[in-house]
């Protein structure tokens, strides 16, 4: 029975409400703000309306029925005219709610009035009068209120007079007259006071309201702003409880690592962390327990979603007692990219960066951890680059590190897992080995050296041969010196260094003449003609044995540098731009430096530098002028500038030698040497084998004697 009336007055409520909302008042006027007294001063309006609709009816409908049985017909349609009015003016969603509240308020005290009047002071007219008052100010704003108690002050003022000057004589009210002025006062007064009284409530409860309402503005902008913070942090925050059981997870956690709440919610938040690192957290966790405020931080590998693993740095900190967390906070930090930064520094470190082995640093520190009895009998290997120099001359740094690289990479395949190898110096690799008896080290330097040989093999259209000279010892006491030890593998290097590197010089010069022959027009044909020339005139101008071995090598090698020149400037068939220009003037310094590099070259360095060098100073590299040009360099000058003009070219074909030699005379003087001029024509001129005329354009002399 309790729940079926308990049903009935719900929807009965429900009805009621529907009924304000739809009748009552227009869409806003009874808006969502319970914490506002505009709200609830139109809500008491529309409980009022509906007390007034609903109980108004049948005391309206009673009274005009009294009328009528007493046959006071015109005042029955009055009372039922006056209800229809005024439910029609209350219920007017046209009209605004403001003036519909006042209607109401003036309306119910013009009819207590009216009952005081009719009834006297025995009646209920007071009474009524008072709740007009205590309802204005239920429904009405302050100012409204202010206009109603004046109205009120106004009416009964007039009332009293009236009453006191006899005009309500043999009335009911008349009765009243020497009683008036008291209980009109007491009446009005206590209207009155409980009528401020309530306005002042009302004004805390609007004050308060506004608090109330500004406080939770604040904490939904706090909630809001916190929570952006949290979603957008880079850390990831856990609560676990006592067992390590998750009850909240920042919402960045899928963001970060890729679980959702549903994935990881009332499991242990360890159940991620890689399981060679969760041994060791739990041990740390365990010794949380109990200890509030407690902190421990660790690192650990951390299983995401997508089967990725990162680097995590791991807070966790007891606030079992915490009233407002009540667990374990946790916080999970991504390190991955720091981690990987330290390791590429520690890397860097201690590895060398363009062969990727072992720096000198770190071998020096394998060195003490290794010179231990455990570690005997402890092996080294020393290696250096044979002719490195000359080929980072000749070539650029670029080729030379191309065989550093190849050198390393021979190092780490023919060494084992445990052996240290490490680049030491520029040109120099040394080898760490230790549990390594002289054998076996042996055995390992062959097969370094055949390495060599194979790789030389694959790349046989390279321009050098790859080879190391190689020496090793082994200690076998702690008595030994490791130091001692490594000196007797450098002097066994050094020895085999001695050995080599005049034949691998040779070698390297031979595959560079080859190698120029094949991208530019240098042949060797070329090189014997121009010895058969230059040795023409050294004897002419009577040279030393010693200066006829040096122009036959010179007139062999001089164009050497052109290996450094790019293949697109050396076979350009048009005429170069003056970048170009630049690039090709470098090559007689290239050929120097070479030279330069080698024992039984260095004699001709300087005539490789200055075989461009013009009589009149106008050359390169240095604009030498005359006789400060050395000697062999302005012989050569003028048996190459004619063999130039006079032999074949892909782009062109050959001058005559008559035309040869006028363009020789013509620059006399101011390209070559007088006097080497004046031979060179008298020998050329002279010699029956020199190739017959040929009929042909002349050509730029300049463009043929690049």
């Amino acid at each position: 029975m309790g729940k079926i009336l308990s049903t009935t007055i719900t929807k009965f409520v429900e009805v009621i409400n529907g009924f304000l909302k739809k009748v009552l008042c227009r869409n806003g006027d009874i808006a969502s703000g319970e914490d506002s007294l505009k709200y609830w001063k139109n809500r008491i309006f529309c409980i009022v309306s509906v007390v007034f609709i609903v109980l108004g009816a049948p005391l309206f409908l009673y009274g005009a029925y009294m009328y009528f049985i007493r046959d006071y017909k015109v005042y029955s349609v009055i009372e039922i005219l006056l209800y229809i009015v005024i439910t029609t003016v209350i219920t007017r969603k046209s009209l605004s709610l403001r003036g519909r509240k006042t209607f109401i308020v003036l309306i119910l005290y013009s009819m207590s009035f009216f009952l005081l009047i009719s009834t006297g002071m025995a009646g209920a007219g007071m009474i009524c009068i008072v709740f007009s008052l205590i309802l204005s100010g239920c429904l009405l704003e302050r100012r409204q209120i202010v206009q109603v108690l004046a109205v009120n002050i106004a009416a009964f003022a007039v009332l009293t007079v009236l009453l006191m000057n006899g005009n309500f004589d043999g009335t009911l009210m008349g009765e009243y007259k020497s009683v008036w002025v008291i209980n009109v006062i007491t009446a009005q007064g206590a209207g009155v006071g409980l009528l401020f009284i309530m306005n002042s409530i009302y004004m805390g409860l609007e004050n308060q309201a506004k608090l109330i309402k500004d406080s939770r503005e604040l904490l939904a902008a706090s909630e809001a702003k916190n929570s952006a913070m949290i979603a957008n942090i880079s850390d990831v925050i856990i609560i676990a409880d006592e067992k390590g059981i998750i009850t909240y997870n920042s919402p960045n956690l899928e963001r970060r690592f890729g679980w959702t709440a549903e994935d990881i919610s009332k499991k242990p938040f360890y159940e991620k962390i890689f399981a060679e690192d969760r041994n060791r957290f739990l041990e740390e966790l365990q010794s949380l327990q109990g200890r509030h405020g407690l902190e421990k931080t660790i690192e650990a590998r951390y299983l995401c979603r997508d089967g990725s693993i990162k680097y995590i740095e791991l807070t966790a900190v007891n606030l079992m007692e915490d009233s407002n967390i009540g667990g374990i906070l946790v916080n999970y930090r991504d390190i991955t990219e720091r981690n990987l930064r330290e390791e590429k520094i520690r890397h860097l470190s201690f590895h060398d960066n363009l062969t990727g082995l072992y720096n000198r640093t770190f071998f020096e520190n394998e060195k003490e951890r290794l010179d231990n009895e455990s570690m005997l009998p402890l092996s080294v290997i020393v290696g250096d680059i044979n002719g490195l120099k000359i080929i980072n001359d000749s070539l650029g740094h670029d080729e030379g590190d191309k065989l550093l690289v190849a050198i390393a990479q021979i190092l780490e395949g023919c060494c084992r897992k445990d052996d240290i190898s490490a680049r030491i110096g520029g040109d120099e690799f040394a080898v760490l080995m230790p549990k390594t008896s002289i054998e076996t080290v042996s055995e390992i330097v062959r097969k370094i050296n055949s390495a060599c040989e194979e790789y030389n093999k694959k790349v046989a259209g390279e321009l050098y041969r790859t080879s190391m000279s190689l020496g090793y010892s082994s200690k076998t006491n702690m008595e030994e010196s490791l130091d001692s030890v490594l000196r007797v593998a450098e002097d066994y290097m050094y020895k085999h260094k001695l050995l080599e590197v005049r034949s691998l010089h040779s070698s390297i010069i031979s595959s560079m003449k080859t190698a120029l022959s094949e991208k530019s027009q240098e042949t060797e044909e070329h090189a014997q003609r121009l010895v058969k020339l230059t040795k023409a005139v050294g004897q002419a101008v009577g040279l030393t044995n010693q200066q006829f071995d040096e122009l036959e090598l010179f007139s062999a090698l001089h164009d050497i540098g052109k290996i450094g020149i790019d293949d697109q400037i050396l076979n350009k068939p048009d005429k170069l731009s003056p970048t170009e220009w630049v690039e090709m003037k470098k090559h007689s310094e290239i050929g120097c430096r070479i030279a330069m590099a080698s024992q039984e070259l260095m004699s001709v360095a300087y005539y490789i530098l200055t075989h461009h060098e013009r009589w009149d100073g106008s050359g390169y590299p240095q604009g030498l002028s005359g006789k400060s040009i050395p000697l062999l360099s302005r012989i050569l000058a003028v048996a190459d500038a004619y063999d130039a003009m006079t032999e074949d070219r892909p782009y062109r074909k050959g001058m005559s030698k008559e035309k040869a030699i006028e363009e020789i005379v013509r620059n006399s003087g101011t390209q070559f040497d007088p006097e080497m001029a004046e031979i060179f024509v008298d020998i050329v001129s002279k010699e029956e084998s020199l190739p017959e005329h040929k009929d042909i354009e002349q050509e730029s002399f300049v463009k043929m004697n690049i």
